[in-house]
């Protein structure tokens, strides 16, 4: 599957509250964003498909491709991702220069089971 990917960057921390629609993204001493350390984002051209999920052996792959490019992403080894939603942008204008439209495809690390729990009876 190919992708024509744009960039790749991890996401930043933050909160989103629901009652005014707005993300506030959480900020260090120094007043810097804090990005996450495992989740990602793929911006793609609108006519790319990412897939639903992204197996540990691809993830090395797809990190080697953003570091060869000149991005650093931190993602949590030996484990696949799995997309957690998508985003269609609209085009921007960035001080006279026209971005053309956009996809952003969010990851997360895979959650793995934790495992059979049984209550004890009373």
């Amino acid at each position: 599957m190919a992708m024509n990917i744009i960039s790749i960057s991890n996401t930043q921390h933050g909160s989103f509250d629901e009652r005014t629609d707005k993300f506030t993204p959480d900020e260090d001493r120094a007043g810097r964003t804090i990005y996450s350390s495992n989740r990602f984002k793929i911006k793609t051209t609108p006519d790319s498909v990412c897939p639903s999920q992204i197996s540990a052996e691809q993830i090395t792959e797809l990190v080697a491709f953003a570091k060869s490019s000149g991005s650093e992403v931190s993602i949590q080894s030996g484990v696949s991702y799995d997309l957690h939603r998508k985003e269609d942008l609209d085009s921007v204008d960035d001080n006279g220069v026209v971005k053309p439209p956009a996809t952003a495809w969010y990851y997360r690390p895979t959650k793995a089971p934790m495992g059979k729990f049984n209550f004890s009876k009373k």
